[in-house]
């Protein structure tokens, strides 16, 4: 039933750890955030460190492959009628976070984050989907470049990193997949 999704305190996102058993994160679709280190035994809210605002839509929660203290976080307010980027991460569990949207537009009413990724071969390479776009960041969020070549301006809705090939896999809405073959070449780019 996709009713059910207008009511509060549904999980919306939630993602284990890939490199500490028993830690997992999750959000919910009136803006709570929580995490579990005993694999459930009793959940850490820890909402109230992040300083944003009420009924946030956390679409996206994705614990770090290089360390377990690290997480990032996607909040969608555009049911809330506010279309800015929201992204997050945090570095101490939870205990305080930044905002990482950078430069990533703003302004557009399509400007919103749908969906987010870690590069988990290269430590600060990051990807977020916006509702009109793809883009990357090399430098932990600081900086964002859209990507353009053979994908056309559509909401993406998920994005996936295949370690083994590096290979981006992206669905945009309307059930469209793109995928970036290959992405040695851009993994191994210096930041400027």
């Amino acid at each position: 039933d996709n009713l059910g999704q207008f009511y509060g305190e549904v999980v919306f996102s939630i993602a284990p750890s890939q490199i500490r058993q028993g830690l997992v994160w999750a959000g919910t679709n009136d803006g709570k955030i929580w995490y579990t280190d005993n694999d459930g035994g009793n959940w850490n809210d820890v909402t109230a460190n992040v300083g944003m605002k009420e009924w946030g839509t956390v679409r996206k929660i994705e614990p770090s492959n290089f360390d377990p203290a690290t997480a990032y976080m996607v909040v969608d307010y555009h049911l809330m009628d506010d279309r800015m980027p929201y992204l997050y991460k945090t570095a101490d569990m939870g205990r305080t976070w930044t905002n990482i949207t950078g430069d990533l537009p703003s302004g557009h009413p399509l400007d919103y984050v749908m969906s987010f990724a870690e590069n988990p071969n290269r430590a600060g390479m990051l990807f977020a989907g916006t509702g009109h776009g793809f883009y990357y960041s090399m430098d932990d969020g600081a900086s964002w470049t859209q990507y353009q070549e053979g994908l056309p301006a559509a909401p993406v809705s998920w994005i996936v990193v295949e370690p083994r090939y590096h290979d981006v896999v992206i669905s945009t809405y309307g059930r469209g997949l793109f995928i970036m073959h290959d992405i040695t070449q851009l993994e191994q780019q210096d930041v400027a």
